[in-house]
């Protein structure tokens, strides 16, 4: 499997919540109306690492991608341009170097046993010891679900959001990135969120790399997982997220204003993390705050 040097910022973060089952209407895509508008949008929840063949399963999905007319994601750029690759470079120059000493100096001993194994592991190479911890998480995530937990039929380690964004260049949409940049987002974050500070995501990148090597799939990453496959989501949509979570939160409140104002007069489908969805800040509630119907779709 070459995703050894695979590194995306595709912002996926799992965290936990008390389950309500009327928050779960085992669905992954969303209708939204308005009185007054003859516009339909929809959202569809996103899950980054899963094989995007998954998605060319949902044909109702497919359908409505397809008679859009804009597609918003994430993130996104024509890859072939200067200005793209020259922004990749300083993407990357966000992030503090690290190197062997400095990660010896940060884990504990039974860490860096575990951490050194990894590195000589058939996984990675010894450029890890280059990437700042935060940089490792994301890419841990990566290798952990599409190299151990969703391996069935797999021909594409492509972000299930590359997919999606293939389809609707294809049948001719608008393609729009709603983060102009998300390496500054993850920097950002890091300095404001608890649970990106380097103590804990040290602490996620040995748990991520001891799931690999022991090809751990009985623990809560591989349950949710699992539960979106089954479209078994719970999208705890009367309760507040836990912490200040500014990867989820403020760049929800960014998108707002942009996706408010194409839905007035564009069909437009929007396809972005499922964790984007949920919760009281999620776009769900925020769109219906705003007056918008938003009602899940049967898949």
């Amino acid at each position: 499997m070459n995703i050894k040097r695979t590194f995306l910022f595709s912002l996926f973060f799992i965290t936990f919540t008390i389950v309500y089952p009327q928050d779960k209407p085992k669905t992954l895509l969303w209708k939204v109306s308005k009185n007054g508008s003859e516009s339909i949008s929809y959202l569809f929840g996103t899950f980054h690492q899963v094989n995007p063949d998954f998605f060319d399963s949902l044909s109702i999905a497919n359908l409505h991608l397809k008679n859009s007319e804009i597609l918003f994601v994430e993130a996104y750029s024509d890859p072939n341009t200067d200005t793209t690759k020259a922004a990749q470079n300083k993407d990357a120059a966000l992030f503090e170097t690290w190197n062997k000493e400095k990660w010896k100096s940060k884990l504990n001993s039974r860490q860096f046993v575990i951490f050194e194994k990894f590195v000589n592991s058939k996984w990675v190479d010894e450029y890890v010891y280059k990437l700042h911890p935060a940089q490792l998480m994301f890419l841990l995530q990566y290798m952990y679900i599409q190299g151990v937990c969703d391996t069935l039929n797999r021909s594409s380690y492509d972000p299930m959001d590359t997919r999606i964004t293939q389809i609707g260049l294809a049948h001719k949409l608008a393609v729009i990135g709603l983060d102009k940049n998300q390496a500054q987002d993850i920097k950002i974050s890091t300095e404001k969120e608890e649970s990106l500070s380097l103590k804990n995501t040290l602490k996620q990148d040995v748990i991520y790399i001891d799931y690999i090597l022991k090809k751990n799939t009985n623990n809560p990453t591989a349950k949710i997982l699992r539960d979106y496959k089954n479209k078994n989501l719970d999208y705890s949509l009367n309760k507040s997220i836990r912490g200040n979570s500014y990867l989820l939160n403020e760049r929800n409140n960014k998108w707002m204003a942009q996706l408010t104002e194409s839905f007035k007069t564009k069909n437009c489908f929007v396809a972005v993390g499922f964790r984007h969805l949920c919760y009281k800040t999620g776009l769900i509630q925020q769109l219906r705050r705003a007056g918008y119907k938003v009602e899940p779709v049967a898949l």
